[in-house]
């Protein structure tokens, strides 16, 4: 879970309330959320809790101290203790104590969208592959690609206009809904579907400028994993 979602959190040390891996403990229901200015990775899980209500924000840092420990032990049993202000986690023989984030973390589920009709269907592998050869020649800075979707059809385009460079690629896909032209940073996509260990990820969207609701399109039954990511703006070539 931690890896699912500790890709996304922010590096921006001025957004400091989106600075940890967000932890939240309801009944039965354990969620776990990592975002940014432009992503948000969520996955929801349910499990026994013992009752235990509870959330906490810890920093990004002590995250992948933890993630170094797990790699490093072979027990599979972690006892978390927490407080108002600090966490100790222990894993075998390995002990981490950090201070929390005393920031308030988003409402992630006001990001959610819940009315992304154009819904497209694409082999992860394929759409990873596509998206790092297109993506070599894509703005350093901005890594803009962008998706022309129609009928069964998506082409993976970019442009880099100070060098003049530029790339395009075509997909067959699942995808039946009206024609829409979209962009997005490559970095964040490949982000996203790089975290999906299924074989088919399923993309809505609404519009350009709405959220994009990135799932794989199945999931255990326990397990309800999403990332949710912000288009980018298309400018044409002068403006």
């Amino acid at each position: 879970m931690i890896n699912l979602t500790s890709f996304a959190v922010s590096r921006d040390i001025l957004r400091s309330n989106m600075s940890g891996l967000y932890f939240k403990i309801e009944q039965n229901l354990f969620t776990m959320a990592g975002a940014s200015s432009t992503t948000l990775a969520l996955i929801k899980m349910t499990s026994e809790t013992d009752n235990i209500d509870g959330d906490i924000l810890i920093p990004i840092k002590s995250i992948e101290q933890i993630k170094k420990i797990l790699k490093a032990t072979i027990d599979n049993n972690i006892v978390i203790k927490y407080n108002n202000s600090a966490i100790e986690i222990q894993a075998g023989q390995f002990v981490i104590q950090s201070k929390l984030v005393n920031e308030r973390f988003p409402d992630y589920e006001q990001v959610i969208p819940r009315e992304n009709d154009k819904v497209l269907i694409v082999d992860r592998n394929i759409l990873k592959a596509v998206l790092k050869r297109v993506g070599v020649l894509a703005n350093p800075i901005s890594n803009l690609v962008k998706f022309d979707l129609s009928d069964n059809k998506l082409i993976v385009s970019s442009e880099d206009f100070d060098t003049g460079t530029q790339a395009s690629e075509i997909i067959n896909v699942d995808y039946d809904s009206e024609d829409i032209t979209i962009g997005f940073s490559s970095r964040v996509i490949l982000d996203a579907i790089e975290h999906i260990g299924f074989e088919d990820v399923e993309i809505s969207m609404k519009n350009t400028s709405g959220a994009t609701l990135i799932k794989p399109c199945t999931q255990p039954d326990n397990q309800d994993y999403m990332v949710i990511a912000m288009p980018l703006r298309l400018v044409n070539e002068g403006e």
